[in-house]
């Protein structure tokens, strides 16, 4: 199965969580793929003036999450039937359609893919904070053996929980983008 958009998340003590450094990674794991991302504004990647990432956030008194999307090879038509801004928004910003505005990664570079994404992903992530780790798939048997990291997976994945609220919208929720 292809996902055509990840979601990424990073969670970390309040204590350490440094929302500059997230973008960071991200924008060196794209740079080792080809593609020249910048931060736009507070919470959007793009390259030129094509959005390909959206994040959001979360701090809590003991934790802090940053949540994040990265448009791979997602159905630009299903996706464009989601994104209804408000009308307001679309006249002050001046933007005919929010289609335009958007790109997928495969748009910079053909060969990229889930795979080459995550490995890129992991690959910076190491390199930034000068440390190596083996990569732990998580399912629920392991997830089972690690209490606290569980209960934190049990609240993000509860429906009820602020955060996905505040996340899902009908792309997450309702429909999956899965392939072009």
């Amino acid at each position: 199965m292809t996902w055509a958009i990840p979601i990424l998340l990073f969670l970390s003590p309040s204590d350490a969580y440094d929302q500059e450094a997230n973008f960071t990674v991200i924008i060196n794991a794209l740079k080792k793929l080809g593609i020249d991302a910048t931060l736009s504004g507070r919470n959007d990647m793009q390259v030129s003036d094509r959005k390909i990432s959206g994040s959001a956030f979360r701090h809590a008194a003991d934790r802090s999450f940053h949540h994040g999307t990265l448009l791979v090879n997602a159905n630009m038509q299903k996706l464009g039937d989601y994104l209804n801004p408000h009308p307001l928004k679309l006249k002050a910003k001046g933007i005919k359609s929010v289609r335009a505005r958007v790109a997928n990664l495969v748009d910079f570079n053909e060969a990229i893919n889930h795979e080459t994404l995550s490995d890129a992903i992991i690959e910076a992530f190491c390199e930034y904070h000068g440390e190596s780790a083996q990569v732990e798939q998580l399912d629920e048997a392991s997830l089972a053996k690690q209490p606290t990291l569980n209960a934190y997976y049990q609240q993000m994945a509860d429906w009820d929980c602020a955060l996905v609220k505040r996340l899902s919208s009908p792309i997450i929720s309702r429909h999956a983008l899965i392939g072009a």
